[in-house]
């Protein structure tokens, strides 16, 4: 499991990390259905059934509240890719499970793609949310170039080319995610992993 999902909960008390779920999983659901202007504290204690001040001991502000679901939709996501690449048996297999592994998040839980739109907004003018949105940009190419360790022991690419093309990659999935969220995009999801997919398989090959 990703780190993310250990900074939102408290992991050795099981009481706490289902509340906490929760909550997080209210928001999710608030913000994809009713829109970021609707989530309050009064509205996620009526969502899950329990008074304000509930709510408040586990986030103890509306931005608290916030970032706790945009990590937790984080970490999902990551927990679909990790899960995906532990099956992966050589360096395209593990590079197609990173990068299918992003919009099988997305096809797994629908709601997710508001927060992460909600999400590119805040890393917009919001130092912090930028900051996080850098450590998950920078773990994802960490990720991607990691594929292509076998090749650059064999002596096939550098680590220098590994690391320029997981930017490409990188950039070239979060792009297209990004429209996808944001706009009606003409494409289907799997349409748009096949797509990504192939592209990535390519560039390496074409690299090798």
């Amino acid at each position: 499991m990703d780190p993310l999902y250990f900074q939102i909960v408290d992991t050795k008390r099981r009481k706490s990390r289902e509340k906490t779920f929760l909550i997080l999983e209210a928001v999710v659901d608030c913000v994809a259905v009713r829109g970021i202007e609707e989530m309050s504290f009064d509205v996620i204690g009526k969502m899950v059934k329990m008074e304000r001040t509930h709510i408040t001991y586990y986030f103890s502000n509306r931005k608290a509240l916030i970032e706790g679901a945009i990590k937790y939709s984080v970490a999902l996501g990551q927990e679909v890719i990790i899960n995906k690449v532990g099956r992966a048996k050589n360096w395209e297999d593990r590079l197609k499970a990173v990068v299918e592994g992003n919009f099988e998040w997305f096809d797994h839980y629908p709601k997710h793609k508001s927060v992460t739109a909600l999400f590119f907004y805040l890393c917009s003018y919001d130092r912090e949310f930028r900051q996080l949105q850098n450590k998950i940009r920078i773990g994802g190419e960490e990720r991607i170039a990691a594929s292509f360790q076998s090749l650059v022991e064999m002596g096939k690419i550098t680590e220098k080319e590994a690391l320029k093309l997981s930017r490409i990659i990188q950039n070239q999935a979060a792009g297209i995610l990004y429209y996808y969220v944001s706009t009606d995009y003409p494409l289907k999801l799997k349409q748009l992993k096949l797509r990504t997919v192939e592209f990535a398989v390519q560039l390496v090959k074409q690299a090798i």
